[in-house]
């Protein structure tokens, strides 16, 4: 028999409803060395509204990567769907398989209850956020561990008001189950939330600091603090990438390299009258779009379509038309260039085999 999450002390009940004798368990551990474990601690009655500003953060950087925010209602789960203009899924919803195809090819976040908690494998999910806490160590474990399927690192965040916090600790005084106060004390503990949950999923006493985890939880770790931090130094990196591309549309891709060289003017001219006659052995029938970047790419552009709108609306107009001929035979050579060649693989929009930075040099 395989199960997912089968915590050591219900063994026994396991064996007794399938009449079991001399079961052999063979475990693996069930947190994820990859994910970072976090608790956003937000005002009473601010709940939805720190939720759509994370997730709004989170959403301006995962280009083709995936993200579940997990809703304890399906009304809650359509209107926080309709705030972040993306897809949602739950049991209720009767085009749930059309939407979940267009997730899983497009990226970005999706809206979900619990219905989606299981038979989800699939790679490029790097972000689970649970609206409230959720019903159970189990049901946590299983929607977390959707996420890092090929072993991507993963922000795994819970947001709570602080008034809740009271509440279930009270609650966990009382008669609630004990998967239920588990993730209670996983929510409100000082300890490190790694060792909750391992000790009671595996029997295990894995921490942050254990050799194998290479992402700390924010009780062990710098916490939700620079998480956001973060997304909004990636959401830098994507603006600049955008102003940059627009700038050599109407410019030279070779010249505006030189800039790594300290040359800053002379490069807002036409790439067909380049004074250094680099630009006059490109190709502009898009040729090089055609066959050397990813399905993902827009052809017109080459650049990925989570970056270039008009891959995905054949009647909207391209950004960066024929860029990426010039871009790619020349900036690879010029720190800036691959620069912002790094965000654009991330976007996933490039064949890393192809044009990622290290392998270009």
């Amino acid at each position: 028999m395989l199960t997912a999450t089968l915590p050591i002390m219900l063994e026994f009940e396991l064996e007794a409803s399938m009449a079991a004798q001399m079961t052999r368990y063979i475990r693996m551990a069930t947190t994820r060395v990859r994910t970072r474990y976090l608790v956003d601690v937000c005002s009473a009655g601010n709940r939805l509204e720190q939720t759509i500003e994370l997730c709004r953060r989170t959403k301006a950087h995962l280009g083709r990567r995936k993200g579940v925010v997990y809703c304890r209602s399906r009304n809650q789960c359509e209107q926080l769907a309709q705030e972040l203009e993306c897809a949602y899924y739950h049991a209720g919803a009767v085009d749930n398989q059309e939407r979940l195809t267009r997730w899983l090819e497009t990226g970005g976040l999706i809206v979900a209850t619990s219905a989606l908690g299981t038979g989800v494998d699939v790679p490029g999910i790097v972000f689970v956020l649970h609206v409230d806490v959720p019903y159970g160590m189990i049901d946590f474990a299983q929607e977390s561990g959707r996420a890092g399927r090929n072993g991507e690192d993963v922000d795994s965040v819970i947001v709570v008001e602080e008034g809740r916090l009271e509440m279930l600790a009270e609650m966990s005084r009382g008669n609630v189950g004990i998967d239920q106060r588990i993730i209670d004390e996983f929510v409100t503990t000082r300890e490190c939330r790694r060792l909750v949950m391992s000790r009671y999923l595996d029997g295990l006493e894995t921490t942050c600091a254990s050799n194998a985890v290479t992402a700390s939880c924010d009780r062990c770790g710098s916490g939700l603090t620079e998480l956001k931090r973060r997304y909004a130094a990636e959401a830098k990196e994507r603006q600049v990438t955008e102003e940059t591309l627009s700038e050599l549309t109407d410019g030279c891709a070779w010249c505006w390299g030189q800039r790594s060289y300290g040359i800053t003017e002379g490069w807002k001219h036409n790439w067909q009258q380049c004074p250094q006659q680099r630009d006059a052995a490109y190709r502009d029938d898009g040729s090089f779009v055609q066959h050397e970047t990813g399905s993902h790419s827009c052809f017109r552009s080459g650049i990925s379509q989570a970056l270039c709108r008009a891959g995905r609306d054949i009647l909207e107009r391209c950004r960066w038309p024929g860029i990426m001929d010039r871009f790619v035979a020349e900036l690879i050579r010029s720190r800036p260039g691959l620069g912002v060649l790094d965000v654009i693989s991330i976007e996933g929009g490039l064949d890393s085999g192809t044009v990622d930075g290290s392998r270009a040099r």
